[in-house]
């Protein structure tokens, strides 16, 4: 186990003044214990968020950090990662909150072995959230390396070693690149069930199925960053489109051998997460409403935008806006 007092919390503020006093709040009371150090860093806001910031300034162990303009995610995580004198620091969003025993649980866990520690992350909001309940609690339920950028632990040194969150998009604060090139160095990760944050998940059907598309995109930048197979990585992306398209075939030629073939190929892109679908249709089935199987179907057509996004940017070879030149990295 490792002391609370080697644990740094890292919180990167963007113009969140709705919601930064219950992030900070939350985190005081869930850390009062322990001697824990709180690094908050306003990223160039130009709301009441520096003014609220202030009253925080007499807490002991909590340090701020102004930045006259904002600048991306990653820099402002690599900021606090590198002033971070804790062994480990903890990365939480400024619009989330922490449970009560959250550092309880987290200081119970920590030890050399591990270099990475994930949890899950809930819907903070009282409604349901059925995109929630069905993309979001099924990654968290089917991965067993799950890990979202509003509630991740990694070791500091560990992390700088491999030059801390690499600059690959502009929008993005790249934790799961961090957590890949950690994996390659050597480090071995840990999710806690316990270690629970909760954040506003999307609950539109429009933004939801354009995040997936700009998934897309990224997987197939990330596949250029870590330069992965790229003929396996394709096949793999194009299983699911290629199901879709000989489907269409035989429903216009109205051939009941070649939809076999299709309906074949989306069996085989279902095996591969069948994990992650079969938490899908359990969960599901288990709400089973007029809300849920829309969702389901905007679910689906979601998947497929994933992979147009992929292949989009594969054939095309255009970067999206929130892609990074070669000069800005």
């Amino acid at each position: 186990m490792v002391d609370a007092f080697n644990i740094s919390i890292c919180v990167s503020i963007l113009n969140e003044e709705e919601n930064i006093e219950r992030c900070i709040d939350a985190i005081l009371a869930s850390s009062k214990d322990f001697n824990c150090e709180l690094l908050l860093l306003d990223n160039g806001s130009t709301d009441q968020t520096s003014k609220i910031l202030r009253k925080y300034n007499e807490i002991n162990n909590c340090k701020i950090i102004s930045f006259s303009d904002t600048v991306g995610l990653d820099l402002s995580r690599n900021h606090l990662l590198k002033n971070s004198s804790g062994t480990f620091a903890v990365f939480l969003d400024a619009d989330g909150l922490v449970n009560s025993d959250y550092f309880s649980v987290l200081n119970q866990n920590l030890s050399q072995e591990y270099h990475i520690y994930s949890g899950p992350v809930i819907e903070q909001s009282s409604r349901r959230n059925n995109f929630y309940e069905l993309h979001y609690l099924s990654l968290i339920k089917s991965a067993s390396r799950f890990l979202i950028g509003a509630n991740f632990v990694v070791n500091v040194s560990e992390a700088l070693k491999v030059g801390g969150f690499p600059r690959i998009t502009a929008r993005r604060g790249d934790e799961d690149p961090l957590i890949k090139l950690m994996l390659n160095n050597g480090s071995k990760q840990c999710f806690i069930d316990t270690l629970i944050a909760s954040n506003h998940f999307i609950n539109s059907s429009k933004d939801f199925v354009k995040s997936f598309y700009y998934e897309g995109q990224n997987a197939y930048l990330y596949m250029l960053y870590f330069e992965e197979p790229f003929i396996l990585k394709t096949i793999y992306k194009s299983i699911f489109l290629l199901g879709l398209f000989v489907i269409g075939i035989a429903l216009i030629m109205q051939n009941f051998v070649i939809g076999l073939f299709g309906i074949s190929f989306l069996t085989m892109k279902v095996f591969f997460q069948r994990k992650y679908w079969a938490r899908v249709m359990h969960r599901a089935k288990q709400i089973l409403s007029f809300d849920i199987l829309r969702d389901l179907a905007v679910l689906f057509v979601a998947h497929v935008t994933h992979e147009f996004g992929f292949l989009y940017s594969m054939f095309t070879r255009k970067k999206p806006r929130c892609w990074l030149n070669k000069a800005e990295q």
